[in-house]
């Protein structure tokens, strides 16, 4: 990786964390790194939805108030977008965004 335009923490069965960047050839890619440090997973940017277009599935939630944060990361072997954000009721939603399709997979809710 030349080029790192991000690192996040990811938490969801395990940490890991995730860093964004440029290869040396251009190619936009996620380096996703457990927190062991033991494995280290690459997807290209261009093999799934942005997070933009994650966020904008977030959105037509029509209780949406705020988003809070939005990270990649992998669940059970799958890459994924989560997406956290305040509803009207003032309750942290958290939503997972599979990569690959941009379809929601899992939805908690701390209501």
């Amino acid at each position: 990786m030349t080029k790192v335009d991000r690192v996040t923490r990811f938490v969801y069965n395990q940490t890991e964390y995730t860093v964004s960047g440029a290869k040396k050839d251009g190619t936009n890619i996620f380096v996703v790194i457990a927190d062991h440090g033991k494995k280290i997973t690459v997807y290209p940017q261009s093999a799934g939805v942005s997070e933009q277009a994650a966020i904008k599935t977030v959105e037509q939630d029509s209780a949406l108030k705020e988003i809070t944060s939005s990270r990649f990361g992998i669940v059970k072997k799958r890459p994924v977008w989560m997406i956290s954000y305040i509803n009207q009721k003032d309750h942290l939603v958290i939503k997972l965004i599979d990569f690959k399709t941009g379809q929601e997979i899992k939805h908690v809710s701390t209501y």
